[in-house]
């Protein structure tokens, strides 16, 4: 028997999937809203993810806090980077292993996804 798939996406997911389509394509215009919407709901109902637990609270000071430290992080590395390449000094390599204080994905995902954004550095 076949199964029926039914939307599960919340609307914030749509809602930013439909924006990075526009994005992509580089026009606002009422054809790529409605494309993207309809490719938004196309990807959330055939390919559904698994809902995942969020154990915390949102603390939208927390959240500005993360994210400018993120930013200076960001600004830093950059610039070491830079500097480092400018002057041909040697790269040091190091593997560095940190515990996290919870065990949710979502704050594996996260802590991931900065930490590889940062220039000069690798998730492994």
């Amino acid at each position: 028997m076949a199964e029926r798939r039914r939307l599960r996406a919340s609307w914030g997911a749509l809602l930013w999937l439909t924006a990075v389509w526009v994005l992509l394509w580089g026009d606002l215009s009422l054809a790529n809203v409605l494309g993207g919407v309809a490719v938004a709901l196309a990807v959330t109902t055939l390919t559904p993810l698994p809902r995942t637990p969020f154990d915390g609270r949102f603390r939208p000071g927390g959240l500005v806090r993360l994210l400018a430290r993120f930013a200076l992080d960001v600004v830093v590395a950059s610039v070491q980077v830079a500097w480092r390449a400018i002057t041909g000094r040697p790269l040091r390599g190091a593997v560095i292993r940190v515990r996290l204080r919870s065990h949710s994905d979502v704050y594996l995902s996260l802590t991931a996804g900065m930490t590889s954004l940062v220039p000069g550095s690798i998730v492994i």
